[in-house]
């Protein structure tokens, strides 16, 4: 459990993180200052956390054909082409699902259960905000972690929209996991 809670903290920070880090090109990197000393970035190493992780702190940047992966995914879902991303899903996998539910199951059920949510509204179009793919080099997990919001139609007309953060695990190139966090967009 205290695994499953950590999630969302570090998804926070990495994208915190990851946003924070840009490669500067020869044309906009700033001319070296030799007139002022800089400070050396401090390694995590050398600072003292006020908590220790149940989970882990020692995070790298992934592979970003796991963020591609998903976010097809998500078009498909969009689209209402959920059955096209099968054999993106491992033979069984579990959801934690932004209303509190948790379905694990064979996928093919739950893609069934996916499709038939879908179903339920003639739009579904996601803003997608950040994201960003992570790996946990001594677990060798790797996770894709998505910020967006998502606006719907259903087919009486009623249209809603939900601020949404998603974090997807995947084993082997297949997503085994999905932890979802929803709640009503201030519109």
């Amino acid at each position: 459990m205290k695994k499953i809670l950590l999630l969302p903290v570090l998804a926070v920070a990495c994208i915190l993180f990851s946003c924070n880090q840009s490669a500067k090109t020869p044309t906009d990197a700033a001319p070296p200052d030799s007139s002022s000393k800089k400070e050396e970035p401090k390694a995590a190493a050398n600072v003292v956390f006020p908590y220790t992780p149940s989970y882990s702190s020692n995070f790298e940047i992934g592979d970003p054909e796991n963020s591609k992966k998903i976010l097809q995914l998500w078009r498909y879902y969009e689209e209402n082409k959920l059955s096209e991303g099968r054999s993106l899903f491992a033979d069984t996998v579990t959801f934690r699902l932004g209303n509190g539910g948790m379905i694990t199951g064979p996928a093919d059920s739950l893609l069934a259960g996916a499709t038939k949510d879908r179903s339920m509204y003639t739009s579904v179009i996601d803003s997608v905000h950040a994201f960003t793919c992570i790996k946990e080099p001594s677990k060798n997990e790797n996770w894709v972690i998505i910020w967006a919001e998502e606006f719907r139609t259903d087919k009486k007309g009623k249209k809603t929209s939900n601020d949404m953060q998603e974090s997807w695990l995947l084993k082997d190139g297949k997503v085994v996991y999905v932890e979802q966090f929803t709640k009503p967009s201030k519109h």
